[in-house]
């Protein structure tokens, strides 16, 4: 499946698929094809597709990162589902801008400095995801 019909599945009309392949040139590269649908089945476990829609408008580059890895840390680590939700709507950066390497090593520092797993995984993650990113 090309990118087009992956985005037209979606409800992207031709125009708004220009728009966000505009935004982020590298979603027209065959190779990604497969990665952009992923990212779009993962988005839908937690979205109707007009959020969806919505979501990857604002936040095309959202659709390069890997969101399925991202999302089983959080689910691993314990992070509940509605502040995962939370952060792909309304913090989409930290999924675009770090890296789960850079995550994992910033909430060992923290629970070095004696912040515990609950307070990260209800408070520092959902409610300041900028203190994340890169």
């Amino acid at each position: 499946m090309n990118i087009s019909q992956i985005f037209t599945n979606y409800g992207f009309s031709e125009l708004g698929s220009r728009h966000v392949m505009a935004l982020c040139p590298n979603l027209s590269k065959p190779s990604l094809s497969r990665s952009v649908a992923n990212n779009f089945k993962t988005l839908e476990t937690f979205y109707s597709k007009e959020t969806i829609r919505c979501i990857v408008s604002q936040k095309p580059k959202l659709l390069e990162s890997n969101l399925e890895s991202w999302i089983e840390f959080f689910m691993h680590y314990g992070v509940p589902n509605k502040y995962i939700k939370k952060m792909l709507e309304h913090h989409p950066d930290i999924f675009i801008k770090s890296t789960i390497f850079e995550l994992g090593r910033q909430i060992l520092e923290m629970k070095k400095s004696g912040i515990t797993d609950f307070e990260i995984q209800h408070l520092y993650i959902p409610y300041h995801p900028h203190l994340f990113i890169n």
